[in-house]
């Protein structure tokens, strides 16, 4: 994140930069994202202000806020509790849902967060990538 701007410029900086949609739908996202994750009073504040939990959600929040096709993340979880985690989800389902991250590729070993997704595993050894077969019921998880 860009240190001496606000979260919310932060999140603002792929939609403006890029031209992607009108300044004002653009406005009116990021502030819907700011209070879907109940964050808006921190919109204002800069980077080194926050919390590292929503320094590490705004960053998430800014990969995701341009809607893209594809979405690529490593450990997203980390940090993070697991109610904003799972509203994370929640907020990932829905962009598929609207035809956007339709290609997530995530790379954790954190199962309670996994198992909120579908999703299948890969692996990578030497030169060949492998898609294994993995049982498709819910299993509860303590940690």
């Amino acid at each position: 994140m860009i240190s001496n701007r606000s979260l919310y410029d932060n999140l603002m900086l792929p939609l403006v930069y890029h031209h992607l949609i009108p300044p004002s739908e653009a406005k009116s996202r990021v502030l819907n994202i700011f209070k879907k994750f109940d964050i808006s009073k921190m919109a204002q504040e800069r980077p080194a202000h926050v919390p590292g939990r929503v320094r590490k959600l705004t960053c998430l929040l800014r990969a995701v806020v341009t809607e893209p096709e594809l979405l690529l993340m490593d450990d997203p979880s980390v940090g993070l509790g697991f109610d904003t985690v799972q509203i994370f989800v929640d907020h990932l389902s829905e962009l598929r849902q609207r035809g956007s991250c339709k290609h997530i590729l995530i790379s954790s070993y954190d199962e309670r967060f996994m198992g909120l997704l579908p999703h299948r595993v890969l692996s990578l050894e030497g030169q060949n990538l492998f898609l294994e077969n993995i049982d498709a019921t819910k299993k509860v998880v303590h940690l």
